[in-house]
């Protein structure tokens, strides 16, 4: 498994929202969990109509 930079808890995010927002970062982590929510399932549903185009393609060329 490759290694891609060091790993953050959730404490440390919090911590660095805190940090970055002072006061507004329980409205930033809230914000940013909604659009976690509804943009991850989306794109996937993006990714997964791109690949099965692909596969249908490739059986129709064969």
């Amino acid at each position: 498994m490759a290694f891609f930079g060091p790993v953050i808890s959730r404490l440390d995010g919090i911590a660095m929202f805190e940090e970055k927002f002072g006061g507004r970062a329980p409205g930033q982590i809230a914000d940013r969990t909604q659009q976690a929510l509804h943009g991850i399932p989306v794109t996937l549903a993006a990714i997964k109509q791109i690949a099965e185009s692909i596969a249908s393609n490739e059986e129709a060329r064969s």
